[in-house]
């Protein structure tokens, strides 16, 4: 591909004042100023495909394709997006072609996202081989404002449920994107997914015995990682977090807040505000009607705590919420918390990727970093910089 045919219509639209807005922003650039084949790799992006039994020369291509794909959907489609994607989905058996395809909208709030649209048309077209990787590239990778360009919190829940279900993906299967290394600069990234969802296979006591255990009492084991941004948290927040979760989730059950499929589940978030001396707890079930989209109880907790009810944790203009510190989580029928769909708002509320998550696993509360729970986030400047 040639890459003097990529340019910006708009250099200096990063901290163009008058484009400070990410909509006006990116909808001012075009397509990256040079084609992505050339980006250097990661040293532990090297070590990934070596152990995976990938060439350099076969991820270059796979990288190519998706973005020529989100090259022609930039300038062939009428889309509502301000940013286009490509995805390639490539397979294990070597005789079969790789699928690309694009993101799709037909209004802002909606989209489809490219590799979401790749799978599916993978998984119905082979519904019997295996992925080998998933690449995904946005057609501006090189913008400064798109740190991490690793797939979305919905992307992340596909795979998650695709790998937990055994479905066309394995815990080998490689997702390939761009991130800016310690210069600034973008790179390639290839990742197993094993290594992106590391405590996907912890072994949880049934859900049903969740009820047995004294919470008051129960024992904590905070992970080397978590106990690094504990701080002033100790184990009594960790037991009173997961005690108003237990709370929210018998309120669930008892007005019968889940007509879909009988999952109640109870989340408290824990907020440390810097003005004040002790922790806030915020706390909310899921509510799962038959005909409308879920709310899940994280969620719901967040949104609680940003209402007026809850004046002092707000912030303006929606910006990240830094105190938020834990998130714990309690349910009776179903053993899937937390999910990535929702890790990845969280991460997006609090821009704190050290985020520490609490479950209920053998009668102990684990407590666990969020890079343990998923390594990799979707991330852009208004994520991190405050």
């Amino acid at each position: 591909m040639r890459s003097d045919l990529f340019v910006r219509q708009v250099p200096s639209a990063v901290t163009s004042p008058e484009l400070a807005s990410p909509y006006a922003r990116i909808k001012s650039l075009t397509i990256a100023a040079i084609a992505p084949d050339t980006l250097p790799l990661s040293e532990d992006t090297q070590r990934v495909l070596q152990a995976a039994g990938v060439g350099q020369a076969d991820l270059r291509s796979w990288v190519s394709k998706a973005f020529e794909r989100a090259v022609w959907a930039k300038t062939h489609l009428n889309s509502k997006l301000p940013e286009m994607w490509g995805s390639t989905i490539s397979f294990e058996s070597p005789h079969l072609s790789p699928i690309v395809n694009n993101n799709i909208a037909f209004a802002t709030h909606d989209p489809i996202c490219a590799e979401r649209q790749a799978l599916k048309q993978a998984l119905e077209t082979y519904p019997n081989e295996t992925i080998k990787a998933i690449t995904v590239i946005n057609a501006q990778y090189d913008d400064p404002y798109l740190k991490t360009q690793a797939s979305c919190h919905v992307c992340m829940e596909t795979f998650y449920n695709l790998l937990a279900h055994n479905q066309g993906v394995t815990p080998e299967t490689l997702l390939i994107y761009v991130a800016q290394n310690a210069q600034k600069k973008p790179e390639l990234i290839a990742k197993p997914l094993k290594e992106i969802f590391p405590s996907l296979h912890r072994k949880l006591s049934p859900p049903s015995q969740a009820s047995q255990v004294n919470l008051h009492l129960a024992p904590v084991e905070i992970s080397k990682s978590a106990a690094m941004f504990m701080g002033s948290l100790d184990h009594d927040t960790v037991r009173q977090a997961m005690i108003d979760a237990k709370v929210s989730h018998q309120e669930a059950v008892n007005f019968k807040r889940s007509g879909r499929n009988g999952h109640y589940t109870g989340s408290t978030l824990v907020f440390l505000p810097q003005h004040q001396g002790k922790p806030v707890f915020v706390s909310a079930s899921s509510l799962h009607p038959k005909q409308t989209t879920p709310l899940f109880a994280d969620i719901a907790a967040a949104s609680k705590a940003v209402s007026s009810e809850f004046e002092s944790l707000k912030t303006p203009n929606h910006k990240p919420l830094p105190s938020l510190k834990m998130a714990a989580y309690y349910s009776e029928h179903t053993h899937e918390l937390p999910r990535p769909l929702t890790l990845g708002q969280l991460y997006k509320l609090s821009g704190n990727p050290n985020l520490l998550i609490v479950t209920l696993e053998q009668g102990i509360l684990k407590v666990r970093s969020l890079s343990e729970w998923q390594s990799v986030q979707y991330q852009k400047a208004h994520d991190i910089e405050r």
